[in-house]
């Protein structure tokens, strides 16, 4: 009897770029139906050689469980206190099971382990599952825009405030 190994958050490798690949555009085609995105979205843009840069230079954090990426997100680091949380992606099948829940916890962690005080992302206001799964872990929108020709949310969380002391290791 072989049983199965936990799912576990680890720092993406080169090597995982072709399959993270083919996670992001299965998770964002069906972020893009659930929203009513008709545009092409800047993830489904993206080829594997795209994603080699952003794990050699962004933290590019993949849940993997049994030997096989199951969910991705990328934090980019704007400045010293501030780090975007993007390509967000969980395979369609596993959505709803807690990976999701796991990644933000994760990305959450490093960005303060770095020192991060605010944590940005962009999200689709008519996604209402997503949009209430990021009010709910403590973001608030600070903005809208059109310009991508839908309702695109700019949300904000604060992870620390000013002197607040980074925990240690």
């Amino acid at each position: 009897m072989t049983t199965a190994s936990p799912a576990l958050v680890r720092l993406a490798r080169p090597e995982d770029a072709a399959e993270l690949l083919g996670l992001i555009r299965r998770a964002m085609a069906l972020y893009a139906q659930n929203a009513g995105i008709e545009t092409p979205l800047d993830a489904e843009m993206e080829d594997a050689a795209d994603l080699q840069v952003h794990i050699a230079h962004d933290l590019v954090l993949v849940v993997e469980e049994n030997g096989r990426l199951i969910g991705t997100v990328r934090l980019v680091q704007q400045d010293q206190d501030t780090i975007w949380f993007t390509r967000f992606a969980v395979l369609p099948e596993r959505q709803r099971g807690g990976v999701g829940q796991l990644l933000y916890q994760a990305a959450q962690a490093a960005a303060r382990k770095r020192g991060c005080r605010f944590m940005l992302l962009h999200t689709a206001l008519s996604n209402q599952n997503l949009v209430t799964f990021y009010q709910t872990r403590g973001f608030e929108q600070i903005d809208v825009s059109h310009e991508r020709g839908y309702p695109r949310g700019l949300f904000l969380k604060t992870l620390q405030e000013a002197g607040q002391e980074t925990p240690s290791a």
